[in-house]
């Protein structure tokens, strides 16, 4: 069994997804990030390839001392490194995430990164902290609203993510369960985040055909997001599927495209050795005639449940 599959697997899918003049610079932070990404490496990717990159995860001041590197590699400044270094104390550097992507533009390539803590803070204690970091009063008051609509108290994950030229931006996200035993009280409560966001229409029913068959049965966690920068919150929201297959994947698009999504999301867990992604992010947007979707799978060894 190969002891470094995770760093493997993210090279060689880097390699396939990526133009030739980001590879160095892909391969140089794979290589960085090597021993976690053989613990837990993430592949992610964009449809038509307009973004690939990877997620992996680390307990210490190791690790953070590693994404602030990948920052400074990345070309972010002194506001961005403030901001990944106050989180990171806040959290105690435990259960960090960083994520890092290259993204296809007109003008070339373009990095981003955004790191993730998964410490559940409580919704009043988070924001509080948020607000003194620079989110502004709208922004704080539109999470409140989407974690009363989503009948939470707490934040499962609360990141901010850094593009070249423009202000960080603060994600959160929301943990929902799906309980088989009443699975519209779940149903119900995203059903307010679209009320929230003005997002309706076709979009909205289409939605509502297809939520209870991706999110799978049994016990299930799914999770809803937002995101803002200082001067307010973003117009979309996104929610994140546990375990989702190719073919269930496609049919949030119109038929048009779901052969070429099929294809899309069998490479995409092919270069990661699954037949599954871990998760699919569907983001959604008033005014869109579609959601916008985003490929998630985790590297898993032979020998993986």
């Amino acid at each position: 069994m190969n002891p470094h599959l995770g760093r493997t697997r993210i090279r060689s899918a880097l390699a396939e997804l990526l133009p030739r003049d980001a590879t160095a610079q892909a391969f140089t932070l794979a290589d960085l990030f090597g021993n976690d990404l053989d613990r837990y490496a993430e592949l992610i990717v964009a449809p038509a390839q307009q973004a690939a990159g990877f997620m992996t995860r680390g307990e210490d001041l190791q690790f953070y001392q590693r994404a602030r590197i990948a920052l400074m590699e990345f070309g972010f400044g002194p506001q961005a490194l403030e901001l990944h270094g106050a989180l990171s104390t806040w959290f105690e550097h435990r259960r960090a995430f960083l994520k890092l992507e290259w993204r296809r533009t007109e003008a070339g390539v373009e990095p981003l990164a955004a790191c993730y803590f998964r410490r559940r803070p409580p919704v009043a204690s988070a924001l509080a902290r948020l607000a003194a970091l620079g989110a502004g009063s709208a922004a704080v008051a539109h999470a409140e609203e989407m974690a009363r609509a989503l009948a939470k108290g707490s934040i499962h994950f609360v990141s901010v993510a850094f593009q070249p030229g423009r202000p960080p931006y603060y994600k959160l996200y929301f943990s929902q369960f799906a309980d088989p035993a009443d699975p519209a009280a779940a149903t119900a409560r995203v059903d307010r985040v679209f009320d929230l966001f003005g997002v309706g229409g076709l979009v909205r029913e289409h939605w509502r055909e297809l939520h209870d068959a991706t999110v799978g049965p049994g016990e299930q966690t799914f999770f809803v997001s937002m995101s803002s920068g200082g001067d307010g919150p973003r117009p979309s929201f996104k929610i994140d599927y546990p375990s989702v297959s190719p073919m269930r994947a496609s049919e949030w698009l119109p038929v048009a495209e779901r052969r070429a999504v099929v294809l899309e999301i069998e490479r995409t867990c092919a270069l990661a050795g699954v037949r599954a992604l871990s998760f699919l992010g569907v983001r959604f947007t008033p005014g869109e005639p579609a959601p916008v979707l985003k490929y998630y799978a985790d590297v898993r060894r032979p020998d993986a449940t």
